[in-house]
């Protein structure tokens, strides 16, 4: 026995179940998201002291919750041209998110503020980033990195990836 858990993984259906509200209040990109089990929506107030583009690199790291603990790197990737990225990975629901918003459609967003309903939780069904995963409770860390590596933004959010019934 290497100690090592055999965790099932396939195709899946993602369900929120909590999110920091609000990110480091000294961070360049301050994100604000607001949710709540009895809303179908996350509000969002996003304050960019600097502009979200692709001088930025986006990172993801995941934590998986095993014996009541979570398991720090479980998954992690870190990824070039933020603002590019983020549009990729959210690509069928990018125009609702930036009328919604008021951010330009194109990247970069300039440094202002921007605020209203970033998602609908069925938008999150439409997330382009994996066809299959392992199934499991996780605490997802994603940050904005400037050139240098600095953390410039970052939420965090508490998710469960469940098996999709076909």
């Amino acid at each position: 026995m290497t100690g090592f858990e055999i965790i099932p993984k396939g195709t899946f259906k993602l369900e929120l179940l909590a999110i920091e509200p609000c990110s480091n209040s000294t961070e360049l990109i301050k994100v604000c998201l607001f949710y709540s089990k009895n809303q179908s929506t996350i509000n969002s107030t996003m304050i960019l002291k600097i502009p979200f583009d692709n001088t930025l690199s986006f990172v993801m790291r995941m934590a998986v919750l095993r014996n009541g603990k979570f398991q720090n790197n479980y998954f992690s990737a870190t990824l070039p041209r933020a603002c590019d990225t983020v549009k990729h990975i959210q690509i069928k629901n990018w125009s609702k998110l930036t009328e919604r918003l008021g951010a330009p459609y194109d990247c970069p967003w300039p440094a202002k503020n921007y605020s209203g309903v970033a998602y609908d939780l069925s938008d999150l069904e439409d997330f382009h980033w994996a066809t299959e995963f392992f199934y499991g409770t996780y605490k997802v860390h994603l940050e904005y990195h400037d050139k240098r590596d600095n953390v410039v933004g970052s939420v965090i959010a508490y998710i469960m990836i469940k098996r999709r019934n076909t």
